[in-house]
């Protein structure tokens, strides 16, 4: 049982590091298919190829929570297998596709560890793990947060229980600010000439769609990718879409500026997570998606594009 709680924290924190981008590691049933996300984005000269790297099959059921680690830990060394002969040999995988593919692994883990957890005996061993699905782009906050309130109340209020709930609100932070209300903080325009944050708000739009990201985020990437397969659905009109980079390396930003590589308004807040703009809404981690309603507030903070996107549908209803 020990080498069992070891191999899961171990994981646990393997997985804290890559979950999301932050300053020290740059980086429907949901079953074993692929991703209509990436499906289109590429052909493969072997239409085989694709459905032969190991994605993880959330079907599957396990015993314990060790099990469930076990295989998540043999489904990325297969991927990466894969990868690394796709690299040195056909080269067919874009580096979309890959995000893609590393990513939906990702959730499908993430998915699968809230369903064991929702069905596991309520201890604290098993509480502990809850902080993990804090990085979940498909599991809804109101979710997590049920799932927190489904443990007893002594875990709740405890100091584990206040560490816990402080990790399922990473993403809810700064909900109901008004942006407008925030000190005069600088952005870049393509240009490398400075902006003040709050001109990006203008009185015409419905919404505001803000995406925090780095030339070097993996799933910074994939949550752009998504909002690409979006974009023919929203209606530009009513919603603005921006970018806001956090690179330290301008000329990398500017490189896939020039190279035609975002297709809505782009700006730089230079020094990553040291950045003035950063500072003042305390973003830890990347991606960071905020959506602004038109009264200036925020209404959704997520890392997910789809949440915001979801409830831009809903309030239409």
């Amino acid at each position: 049982m020990l080498n069992n709680f070891i191999l899961i924290t171990l994981f646990v924190t393997t997985l804290f590091l890559i979950s999301s981008c932050n300053p020290d590691k740059k980086r429907a049933n949901h079953s074993k298919t692929v991703p209509t996300s990436f499906n289109k984005q590429v052909k493969l000269k072997n239409s085989h190829s694709l459905l032969n790297i190991a994605l993880f099959d959330t079907s599957r059921r396990f015993n314990n929570l060790s099990d469930l680690c076990k295989y998540k830990m043999n489904v990325e060394t297969t991927f990466y297998n894969y990868k690394v002969k796709d690299r040195n040999t056909s080269k067919q995988l874009t580096d979309h596709t890959i995000d893609s593919l590393e990513n939906h692994n990702q959730e499908m883990f993430l998915l699968s560890l809230y369903t064991h957890l929702s069905n596991l005996p309520k201890n604290i061993s098993n509480f502990r793990l809850l902080s993990d699905i804090q990085y979940s782009h498909t599991i809804s906050y109101e979710k997590k947060i049920e799932l927190f309130n489904s443990y007893p109340e002594s875990l709740q209020k405890s100091a584990i229980g206040k560490q816990v709930l402080s990790a399922l609100n990473l993403y809810n932070h700064n909900k109901g600010l008004d942006v407008l209300s925030f000190k005069p903080v600088k952005i870049l325009n393509k240009d490398l000439k400075p902006n003040l944050f709050s001109s990006l708000f203008q009185n015409r739009y419905n919404h505001y769609l803000i995406i925090f990201s780095a030339t070097w985020c993996s799933p910074c990437r994939y949550q752009e990718l998504i909002l690409e397969k979006e974009l023919p659905k929203i209606d530009i009109t009513k919603i603005k879409i921006i970018s806001i980079y956090i690179d330290k390396n301008k000329t990398k930003w500017l490189d896939k500026y020039k190279k035609g590589g975002f297709l809505w308004d782009t700006y730089l807040a230079e020094n990553e997570f040291n950045a003035d703009l950063l500072q003042v809404l305390n973003i830890t981690s990347i991606p960071r998606v905020f959506l602004i309603n038109a009264s200036k507030q925020i209404v959704v903070e997520s890392s997910s594009v789809n949440e915001a996107l979801d409830y831009v549908r809903g309030s239409k209803k």
